[in-house]
């Protein structure tokens, strides 16, 4: 059952849910929209698979990472799995920087992501 946004795009392959953004530029107001959305995800899901794809975004504004980090966090507490791909160098480079790449586990294509689960 695909799910749309003005920001976000969600469809489900297999039992996983591949979010993508439909906007290269993340603002406040996006990053809480986004967030909504993927919260809803969440809780709609019994241990949620999801894939989240950011290819097209060269910036993650600070609110966004700690989204993806919030997002994550209530994905494990349901049992589920969250994986990245698609990082642009600078965002590649400022996941590292915040030692997030501790925490995600990140791929570099959407197809490599989806054998991952």
């Amino acid at each position: 059952m695909p799910m749309e946004s003005t920001y976000l795009s969600i469809q489900y392959i297999k039992d996983v849910a591949q979010v993508s953004f439909a906007k290269s530029d993340l603002d406040l107001h996006i990053v809480q929209d986004i967030q909504t959305n993927l919260d809803t995800l969440v809780n709609d899901l019994d241990q949620p698979k999801v894939l989240i794809d950011l290819t097209g975004l060269n910036y993650l504004p600070t609110i966004a990472l700690g989204m993806l980090v919030a997002i994550l966090t209530k994905v494990l507490r349901k049992g589920g799995k969250l994986r990245l791909c698609g990082l642009s160098p600078n965002i590649r480079e400022l996941i590292a920087i915040g030692q997030l790449d501790r925490i995600f586990d990140i791929y570099p294509d959407l197809e490599t992501g989806m054998a991952k689960f």
